[in-house]
């Protein structure tokens, strides 16, 4: 709670809660940092919740490195 983050990667899919309770939980203490969730599910089942949970950006999982890329250099080029 006492740090700041330049981006959060999250997996929706976790043991004890989702990536999208986890997200919202964030949500309330830092609106700004830029959540990218990873999941094998189809974003047609989660697209709401993705918005609902203040997620930035959604990668299918298997994931390639050219996209991650892609998508991490969007999201840390604006910080740096």
């Amino acid at each position: 709670k006492k740090n700041t983050y330049d981006l959060l990667l999250l997996d929706i899919m976790l043991p004890d809660a989702t990536g999208f309770d986890i997200s919202k939980e964030v949500r309330k203490m830092d609106s700004s940092t830029p959540i990218i969730a990873f999941t094998s599910l189809p974003f047609n089942e989660i697209e709401l919740q993705l918005s609902d949970a203040g997620i930035h950006e959604y990668m299918q999982k298997p994931n390639n490195a050219k996209k991650l890329n892609d998508v991490l250099t969007k999201y840390l080029r604006a910080v740096a």
